[in-house]
């Protein structure tokens, strides 16, 4: 393993017990994981969120000799599973790898059934993705942003606004 994965790994299981432990009980009981882990993923199996939590969840049980079960429970922007961990019991048992929405969903939608900063703590990035503009290549205004961009000096992103 990697010393970048296995310092996010140490990093991302000791704060992640912290994530369903009532006032730290989890991580203070001796023999912690003594029974499977249920690692949420509020998005579709198959993508990025879910990719990440099969490498950490295959990581964090060799390291701990214990199982963990990635469960994907997309939908609704991610508060689907979002409120699935909010009322599991606070054990450490069942975490949440969140989606970029989590951030966003409290300023999006009025009434979700939970309070962000109240009923989850944020523990760690675990890993950062570009995010792309693209458009048919066949267009010819993609031909010229494209020439543009490349002949030019400044390595910023042209503003589509002009």
């Amino acid at each position: 393993m990697s010393p970048r994965i296995r310092s996010r790994t140490g990093i991302f299981f000791g704060a992640l017990i912290a994530v369903g432990a009532a006032g730290g009980q989890a991580a203070e009981r001796v023999g912690y994981p003594s029974k499977p882990i249920r690692l949420l993923v509020a998005q579709a199996a198959g993508g990025n969120s879910d990719f990440v939590a099969r490498l950490y969840g295959q990581r964090l049980g060799e390291r701990f000799g214990q199982q963990v079960v990635v469960d994907n429970r997309p939908g609704g922007g991610g508060v689907i599973g979002t409120a699935l961990v909010v009322s599991a019991l606070p054990d450490g048992y069942t975490l949440l790898l969140a989606p970029t929405a989590h951030s966003t969903n409290p300023s999006l939608i009025a009434k979700l059934p939970y309070d962000t900063r109240r009923d989850l703590q944020s523990i760690s990035l675990l890993a950062l993705g570009p995010n792309l503009l693209v458009v048919n290549s066949t267009l010819a205004t993609a031909r010229s942003r494209r020439a543009t961009c490349r002949n030019s000096s400044r390595s910023r992103v042209p503003n589509p606004a002009n």
